[in-house]
């Protein structure tokens, strides 16, 4: 299959999810991946000028050795308030460029600005058009008077989807609340690098890495740092903890926008040795990392982003054998409950109070863990995953599609 992805997020620097997995497995599988992508850390990169090009980027892999997607960023006015803008229309031109000369069998979008251009283009070109739902996608837009308007844009790319794959069961009640045809939506629930987040066996020398002791209680978080991901509630209740407990350690793994808050509250909390800020770290790190914690966290607050979510790191925490304790968030309660190696708690306080308790029981701890690794291997790892959503879009390849050919027009 020639495959064309569009998103509006950054395929390299944001953490590895769902669409990495799939999408790099099929290229080691022989399909052609093209994926168009937004450079969402634009501002931060000094001395390049006003005028970003358009770049295309050769066999790009974040997750697996030989896997081969081809990424292409399309050019934008580097000014804020304009980017985005001028970005999504240089994305027309090169939707248009990439089926005239490409011409893929089919389009799966993970977006919603760009996914509803690829649906009208998708249209035109009589080409399928699936959509992949991993988030209530128009709940993120950053400012309140876009939301309606992004809402209403993605309702209609739910409505013209032939096909929406949904990551979790409570996505599934979201896709029918935006409109979409219950009999064209499947849940395709995420697996985990089974191999590669295998519990590790020296977790001291883990530790070790990072300046750990084997008596410290050490709590992980990691992933994209949201305003809403309850580090701020957390950090702000770590010297009471502290004092009870002067080993807690918690190691947040990650960039984003909360990032200075917390940069900041370890400064006027004095938490230099309890709050440690690691910035982002490469996939292969990973083993590493949850070898050398306790217990993981996931306290984002409940809101109309997180209501229907069940984020990538909680399969990845699982995975490794690590007992989660999560916020009592709804799409979290559907899928997951103690028996799966997760503590549910009422609020990121909460959290850490249950987090800290069970660092303090290993025994339990332990036993936890190994039940979340059983968890994920009931689930399947990303290649039996990847089985079945290449079988979704092979479903929706027309005869006659793929030509060897660019279409001159």
């Amino acid at each position: 299959m020639k495959i064309l992805v569009v998103q509006e997020t950054d395929w390299i620097e944001r953490n590895p999810i769902q669409h990495h997995h799939l999408l790099e497995l099929l290229s080691r599988r022989g399909h052609d991946i093209t994926v168009i992508d937004y450079e969402l850390l634009w501002h931060e990169q000094r001395g390049r000028g006003l005028i970003q090009r358009r770049k295309e980027l050769a066999d790009v892999q974040r997750v697996y050795p030989g896997a081969k997607v081809r990424l292409i960023r399309p050019g934008m006015i580097r000014l804020s308030g304009i980017s985005r803008l001028s970005w999504l229309l240089a994305n027309m031109a090169e939707l248009r460029r990439r089926l005239e000369q490409d011409r893929p069998d089919l389009i799966v979008a993970y977006g919603i600005s760009n996914a509803y251009l690829a649906l009208r283009m998708a249209r035109r070109y009589d080409l399928p058009f699936i959509f992949h739902v991993l988030d209530a996608l128009h709940t993120l837009a950053e400012s309140a008077l876009i939301r309606p308007i992004a809402a209403a844009v993605e309702r209609r790319v739910f409505l013209g989807a032939d096909r929406v794959i949904v990551a979790n069961r409570k996505l599934m009640e979201y896709a029918h609340s935006m409109g979409a045809d219950p009999e064209k939506v499947t849940w395709l629930p995420a697996g985990a690098d089974l191999e590669h987040l295998r519990p590790i066996e020296d977790e001291a020398a883990a530790r070790q890495s990072y300046d750990l002791k084997a008596e410290d209680s050490v709590l992980l978080f990691m992933g994209w740092l949201y305003p809403f991901s309850g580090l701020r509630e957390i950090a702000a209740a770590l010297p009471e903890a502290v004092g009870r407990c002067p080993n807690l350690r918690l190691l947040v793994v990650g960039e984003g926008p909360q990032l200075p808050e917390l940069s900041r509250l370890r400064e006027e909390l004095n938490l230099h040795e309890h709050l440690r800020l690691l910035g982002q770290k490469p996939y292969d790190e990973l083993p590493k990392l949850l070898g050398a914690s306790d217990v993981c966290l996931l306290p984002f607050q409940e809101n109309d982003s997180t209501r229907y979510v069940v984020p990538m790191k909680l399969y990845d925490y699982l995975a490794a054998g690590k007992p989660v304790v999560a916020n009592r968030l709804p799409g979290l309660v559907a899928e997951f409950s103690e028996a799966d190696g997760v503590l549910l708690a009422s609020g990121p306080q909460q959290v850490l109070e249950l987090a800290l308790a069970l660092a303090q029981d290993r025994p339990r701890a332990q036993a936890l863990g190994a039940a979340a690794r059983r968890r994920m291997e009931a689930n399947g790892d990303w290649e039996a995953v990847a089985d079945r959503f290449e079988e979704m879009l092979l479903e929706h390849v027309r005869p006659g599609n793929a030509q060897k050919e660019p279409l001159r027009r």
